[in-house]
């Protein structure tokens, strides 16, 4: 007997089995693209159920919510007129954290005794007087920098009070 007859019947068994594990594998694939469609579809279905539901909650507000946008756009047109016209305060300084807006806040502190003078000799103490307290929290701040202990000399004598 010939090595080619034997190996050739043993070839046959082994395609069938080489045959059978592709499909078995082949139904596997097809079992978990079945269980991915109907999870998918699942979902659609429940997304579908809530839009429904959250339109059917929406149209009894329908007529209210139409009436708020003009309202909404006068409150807008008036708020902005408001900020138009009012005048910048100096009493509240802007001090943020760039190096420019730092140089206007200690600008803004060195005139402070200038304009806390005005204001008392225009009758306006109380403005003066907060114009001092914010002055004394930023000079509070900025303790044992160079010139703040005059600043804030000059700013009390301009308020007409004693050193603190």
């Amino acid at each position: 007997m010939s090595l080619s007859m034997v190996g050739f019947p043993l070839c046959f068994p082994l395609a069938r089995l080489t045959n059978e594990l592709g499909r078995i594998e082949i139904r596997g694939f097809d079992g978990e693209r079945k269980a991915l469609v109907y999870d998918n579809y699942s979902k659609l279905i429940t997304a579908t159920d809530t839009i429904r539901k959250m339109r059917a909650n929406m149209e009894p507000l329908a007529p209210t919510t139409s009436t708020l946008g003009p309202a909404i756009s006068h409150i807008a047109q008036v708020s902005a007129s408001l900020v138009e016209n009012i005048p910048p305060s100096p009493v509240t300084p802007n001090i943020p954290a760039s190096n420019k807006r730092k140089k206007d806040a200690v600008i803004w502190a060195l005139a402070c005794p200038g304009r806390i003078e005005e204001l008392v000799k225009t009758g306006r103490r109380d403005e003066a007087e907060r114009v001092f307290g914010v002055l004394e929290g930023m000079l509070g701040k900025w303790k044992g920098v160079k010139g703040t202990k005059e600043l804030r000399e000059k700013a009390t004598a301009a308020l007409g009070k004693e050193d603190r």
